[in-house]
């Protein structure tokens, strides 16, 4: 079972600098928390940074579609923003430009240029992060014709994946890829991906909502194993729907049911081709 609290922690500690997290990441997962022996619920994208977070790690946040951020930079105290806020200075990335500045190949150059010089500066106490949200959309289709935008950001981040002197550094990049393939340049990412989740993911889900209110219950011709072999495999966002679905309809989850939304999910996930 893919352990969350050591899936960057690893290849951090193996002095991995530049990694992408791929496969289906945006499911949920269950996950033993420090206050509990019991498993929750989980999104690992959030769950992710909060850790990076929590271990000090100045996480900046970058989209096509959204303005670079500083994450949950309010939440920090004083004295410790007051910190960040001066050491950014020092390289021009303090206060951060806005999307659509960004939307210019130069300024993009410019602000990736002043990004390098603090990812090649080594800082414990101020280490950072670069989160690259939806990286598809920032470097493009391998097989697309490249903008600009796209070769400057290609380039910036091959150039880094291939640097001595980011390893040196505490300083990551990391990129959430959520569809596609990755470009030949970024060969060197150390890739990391997530498993569709296993029967014991699926069973401690099935645990779980046994003790939701706002899910419905098992009908009488579906046990919890029963249950848990018929949607083996399938995520457990569409596992959480139907129980969801079932509370709101106040009714209990049924085998038919079950099966039905079990097909309509499998051909969701093939993007529609097993209907054809």
């Amino acid at each position: 079972m893919t352990n969350l609290a050591t899936i960057l922690a690893e290849p951090i500690g193996a002095g991995e600098r530049t990694l992408l997290l791929t496969g289906p990441f945006n499911d949920f997962r269950m996950e033993r928390m420090k206050s509990s022996d019991n498993r929750e619920v989980v999104f690992p994208p959030a769950v992710l940074l909060s850790r990076l977070h929590a271990k000090g790690y100045v996480i900046i946040s970058f989209a096509k579609a959204t303005s670079p951020k500083i994450y949950r930079h309010s939440a920090v105290n004083d004295k410790r923003r007051e910190a960040i806020e001066s050491y950014l200075k020092k390289f021009g990335l303090f206060p951060l430009p806005t999307g659509a500045e960004l939307d210019r190949p130069e300024k993009l150059r410019d602000f990736l240029s002043k990004l390098r010089r603090l990812l090649l500066k080594k800082n414990p106490e101020l280490a950072a992060v670069l989160h690259l949200d939806f990286l598809e959309h920032l470097v493009g289709q391998p097989s697309g014709q490249m903008s600009p935008d796209v070769v400057v950001m290609l380039e910036f981040l091959s150039s880094l994946s291939l640097s001595p002197a980011l390893r040196k550094t505490d300083n990551v990049i990391l990129g959430y890829l959520h569809e596609g393939e990755p470009p030949a340049k970024l060969n060197d990412f150390f890739q990391i991906k997530m498993p569709f989740p296993d029967e014991r993911q699926t069973k401690a889900f099935i645990q779980y909502a046994a003790t939701r209110p706002e899910y419905g219950e098992l009908a009488a011709d579906l046990t919890p194993g029963r249950l848990s072999i018929i949607v083996r495999g399938l995520p457990l966002k569409s596992i959480e729907r139907m129980y969801r679905h079932a509370g709101a309809r106040g009714q209990p989850l049924t085998r038919e049911q079950v099966v039905n939304a079990k097909g309509e999910s499998i051909i969701k996930i093939s993007e529609g081709t097993l209907s054809l």
